[in-house]
């Protein structure tokens, strides 16, 4: 029979190693503690800082203004609910119908939305360097027809985009604050569940659009 004087003085042993490792532990984190607390920032890493808030925030302050700019410049086809603008999180969306842009199934810019667009893009580029342009293609969820020189809607979306992207190039905007995004249909802004008929189209009209999202880089 084990001597039980024996089996707790092996018990109270295997323990030791613990209370040394929690007073590692403890040690430890004290020194840490003390090490950051005697750090302080430099004063120029300071003045870094501030000026990079600073600089958001004047950049930020921008965006409501041009959103009433755009909204002048706009202001006809927003009333006949081709176009809106709106300020976002992420920056401004200006989204215009496609039947707005192009004909059906076309990437070409209609000549009479030509000086609307280039408009608009000599006042996004009167922001500076520090906003950046996301061109955005969208289409419905309708198969393309086998007479399209497009193979698939994600097609068509790319070359939407870049069509109007051409337009800012054109107008002086720096292509390097410029990006394209082609969505296809994926994105709807209006969803297609249980719609028929009419519904169904008017929501397909809605989906198909281009957007311009203008934002802080």
């Amino acid at each position: 029979m084990a001597n039980p004087d024996r089996l707790r003085g092996a018990r109270k042993d295997s323990t030791l190693w613990l209370m040394s490792f929690s007073d590692l532990v403890l040690a430890l984190l004290c020194f840490f503690v003390l090490m950051v607390s005697t750090m302080t920032p430099s004063g120029e890493g300071l003045q870094r800082l501030n000026a990079a808030f600073t600089a958001k925030e004047a950049s930020t302050a921008a965006l409501p203004q041009l959103v009433d700019e755009l909204g002048y410049l706009l202001v006809e086809e927003i009333g006949n609910k081709r176009v809106s603008v709106e300020l976002r999180s992420q920056g401004i969306l200006v989204e215009f119908n496609d039947e707005l842009v192009f004909s059906s199934g076309s990437a070409q810019i209609s000549p009479e939305f030509l000086p609307l667009v280039r408009s608009m893009a000599i006042k996004v580029k009167g922001l500076g360097p520090r906003y950046g342009i996301d061109i955005r293609g969208h289409t419905d969820d309708l198969a393309l027809s086998r007479a399209s020189i497009f193979k698939s809607n994600w097609a068509l979306s790319a070359a939407r985009a870049i069509a109007l992207l051409e337009q800012f190039v054109a107008a002086g905007v720096a292509t390097e604050r410029l990006k394209v995004s082609a969505f296809a249909h994926t994105r709807p802004k209006v969803g297609y569940h249980q719609l028929s008929g009419q519904k169904l189209e008017q929501a397909r009209r809605k989906n198909r659009r281009v957007g311009v999202l203008v934002s802080v880089r």
